[in-house]
């Protein structure tokens, strides 16, 4: 005689182990969700210092490269919007329709705020830039363009507290990003 095993009936989950799931997602994700969103505000800030300071560097590099005088400009010292071309190209708020390259703030950055200082002043309007001669040396800004000596970068827009970051210009026109909570005597990241 065949011995018959009882047929077993699989449901699924009860109503309480799905509860319990949840309940357990929604607890990991209350604990991670602050570190993420310092996480994406850390991006955020870097992707701006960064792209000033790649700017800046390509400015250089075509000015070499080209053997002419050629200006990094960002048209408003409030968003990090910014245009490498020729130095007889007018400095604006629009980028140049013949930019060598470019960048708008809202590529990865749009929450950023930034500190634009030349000297100990902070420049709160109007263009700033840096023009480059055919030797790679950083010349006098034509046009009433303004220049500037650091820019600072943080995102206050968002909670809690920032990694923020400076871009530095040196007296010959090289740039450097630097962590200003670091001095640099300390650590070569620092300001």
């Amino acid at each position: 005689m065949l011995k018959r095993f009882p047929i077993r009936h699989d449901h699924g989950f009860t109503l309480v182990e799905m509860m319990v799931v949840i309940a357990v997602l929604a607890i990991l994700i209350r604990v991670a969700m602050p570190s993420f969103t310092q996480m994406l505000r850390n991006y955020q800030i870097r992707n701006a210092a960064g792209a000033i300071l790649n700017g800046v560097q390509r400015a250089r590099a075509e000015a070499i490269a080209r053997n002419a005088s050629v200006r990094f400009c960002m048209g408003d010292v409030t968003k990090s919007t910014w245009d490498v071309d020729l130095q007889t190209v007018a400095c604006s708020t629009t980028i140049s329709a013949t930019a060598l390259d470019s960048r708008v703030y809202t590529d990865g950055s749009k929450d950023v705020t930034m500190v634009v200082k030349s000297g100990t002043t902070t420049v709160s309007s109007g263009a700033v830039g840096i023009t480059y001669n055919n030797l790679g040396q950083m010349i006098t800004n034509s046009g009433g363009l303004g220049t500037f000596d650091y820019i600072e970068f943080d995102a206050p827009a968002l909670s809690g507290s920032s990694q923020k970051r400076r871009v530095l210009v040196g007296v010959g026109g090289n740039v450097r990003s630097c962590d200003p909570a670091i001095a640099y005597s300390v650590n070569a990241r620092g300001c």
